[in-house]
């Protein structure tokens, strides 16, 4: 995991620690190098290595949750418009999504690593 995504998800983890009645989703993304199901796979990895790390810090189970969606959400392109590759692109497309809710708010917080 990249230093700068332990910054972040120990933000995320301190948000979490001082407000006990608020819920996270955590949404996996991936670029589209590989294939479908690799892209998944990896997508699904990431959300839960940043579920387990907020478990691992002491945030109940029971306040996460975690979806993944490989390739199918793109926030970037991840092809020049030539058709060449794209990798800084790509590199936003490689991230976390954090979706946080307290009692009628929302606040979307994006991590990548």
């Amino acid at each position: 995991m990249r230093e700068a995504s332990i910054s972040e998800l120990n933000k995320v983890n301190n948000y979490m620690s001082n407000r006990s009645n608020t819920e996270l989703r955590i949404d996996g993304h991936a670029d589209w190098i590989g294939t479908t199901e690799y892209n998944l796979k990896l997508s699904e990895k990431r959300a839960k290595t940043a579920y387990d790390f907020l478990v691992d810090k002491g945030i109940s189970n029971s306040r996460l949750s975690y979806q993944f969606f490989g390739e199918a959400i793109p926030i970037a392109p991840n092809k020049n418009e030539d058709g060449s590759d794209n990798p800084e692109g790509r590199q936003l497309n490689r991230r976390c999504e954090f979706k946080i809710d307290k009692a009628g708010t929302a606040q979307n917080v994006v991590l990548k690593f």
